[in-house]
C-alpha cells in the first residue's frame, strides 16, 4: 500500500511539472492559432499512445458503451470544452483571470471527489487546498475582466474538475494509458473542426521552430505523459490528493519561466509559492484522526491491565 502511494504521489508531481513547464512556455505559441494547435497536439499524443501500446505487446481494451459515454464526456468538456472556453475567455479577460479560476480546481476536487465517493471530504485537505489556492493567486497575480470574462473563466474551471472526476469510474478497468488515449483521439476531430470553423485554411499553418518543439512538448510531455501520470496518480492516491499536489502548478510555471526565459522572479512570486508549500504541508499530512484512534486504544489497554492488576491484588488481599 505504501509503495503505491509512493507511486501515486510521484505521478502527481511529473504531472504537475509537466503541465507548469508547458503552461511557462506556452508564450512561444502565442502567435500560433490555438485550436489548430490544440487539435495536432492531442491528435499526435493519441497516435502515440496507442502506437507505444502496440509496441509494448499491450493492446489497449476496448471501453463498454457506458464508459465510451464517461470518456466522450470528458473529452468534450476536459479537452474539448476547456481549450474552447479558455480560448474565448482570454477575449474577455487578462490571462491570471482564468488562470485564477483553474487555479482553484483543487478545492473543488477536494470537497466534491469524496463526495462522489460516498466519504466525507477530510478537513486538513480542504484547509490545504484552499491555502495552495490562495499561493497560487499570489503567484499570478490579478486581472482586468468583466461579467462574461468571468462566467467563461469559471466554465474553464468546470471543465478542468471534469477532467479529473469524470475519469474516475473507468480508470479501474481501463487504465490510465487507454484513458489518456482514447480521450485524445476523441477530442482531435472535435477540436480540428472547431479549428477550420474558426480559422479556416489558416488552422494548422507551417509551425516555425519554436512552435514545432512546443507543439511536440505538448503532446509528448504535457500530453502523453503527463495524462498518463495524472491518471496513474488519481487511481493510486484518488482525485482529491492529486489535485491537491496539482495546485503546484503555479510554482513549477514560476520558475519554469524564469529557467526558459519567458517569466521572472518576484518577491510576490516566492511569497506565493512559500504559500503553496505551506498549504501542500497541511493537505499532504496524514489524517490526525487514525493516531488519535490508535492512541486511544492503547490507552484504553493500559487502563483495563491496571484495573485487571488491581482487581487481583486486592482479591488477594482480601483472601
Amino acid at each position: 500500500m505504501e509503495k503505491e502511494r509512493l507511486l501515486g504521489y510521484s505521478a502527481a508531481v511529473c504531472s504537475t511539472l509537466m503541465v507548469g513547464i508547458a503552461v511557462a512556455g506556452m508564450v512561444w505559441l502565442n502567435d500560433y492559432p490555438v485550436l489548430g494547435g490544440q487539435a495536432a497536439r492531442y491528435g499526435l499524443a493519441g497516435a502515440l499512445l496507442v502506437g507505444a501500446a502496440g509496441v509494448l505487446g499491450k493492446p489497449l481494451p476496448r471501453p463498454t458503451w457506458r464508459e465510451a459515454g464517461y470518456l466522450g464526456l470528458l473529452a468534450a468538456t476536459g479537452l474539448v470544452g476547456f481549450n474552447l472556453f479558455l480560448a474565448a475567455s482570454l477575449h474577455h479577460a487578462e490571462p491570471a483571470v482564468p488562470g485564477l479560476t483553474v487555479g482553484a480546481v483543487p478545492v473543488v476536487v477536494a470537497l466534491l471527489a469524496p463526495l462522489v465517493a460516498r466519504r466525507r471530504p477530510a478537513p486538513h485537505r480542504l484547509v490545504g487546498a484552499a491555502v495552495v489556492v490562495a499561493g497560487g493567486a499570489v503567484v499570478q497575480g490579478a486581472g482586468h475582466t468583466d461579467g462574461t470574462g468571468i462566467a467563461l473563466a469559471l466554465a474553464t474551471m468546470a471543465c478542468e474538475v471534469a477532467f479529473t472526476l469524470l475519469a474516475v469510474p473507468v480508470l479501474p478497468r481501463l487504465g490510465p494509458w487507454a484513458v489518456s488515449a482514447w480521450t485524445c483521439l476523441l477530442a482531435a476531430p472535435v477540436l480540428g473542426i472547431a479549428a477550420l470553423v474558426a480559422d479556416g485554411a489558416h488552422s494548422l499553418p507551417v509551425p516555425t521552430g519554436s512552435q514545432l518543439a512546443m507543439i511536440l512538448f505538448l503532446a509528448i510531455g504535457s500530453t502523453m505523459v503527463g495524462f498518463v501520470a495524472w491518471y496513474s496518480a488519481v487511481a493510486r492516491i484518488g482525485a482529491d490528493l492529486a489535485a491537491l499536489v496539482s495546485g503546484g502548478v503555479p510554482v513549477v510555471t514560476l520558475a519554469g519561466g524564469v529557467l526558459l526565459g519567458t517569466g521572472t522572479l518576484s518577491a510576490a512570486g516566492l511569497l506565493g509559492a512559500a504559500i503553496v508549500t505551506a498549504g501542500l504541508l497541511v493537505g499532504l499530512r496524514p489524517s490526525i484522526a487514525s493516531p488519535r484512534r490508535r492512541w486511544a486504544r492503547a490507552l484504553g489497554a493500559a487502563g483495563r491491565t491496571w484495573l485487571d492488576f488491581l482487581e487481583r491484588e486486592l482479591s488477594g488481599a482480601r483472601r
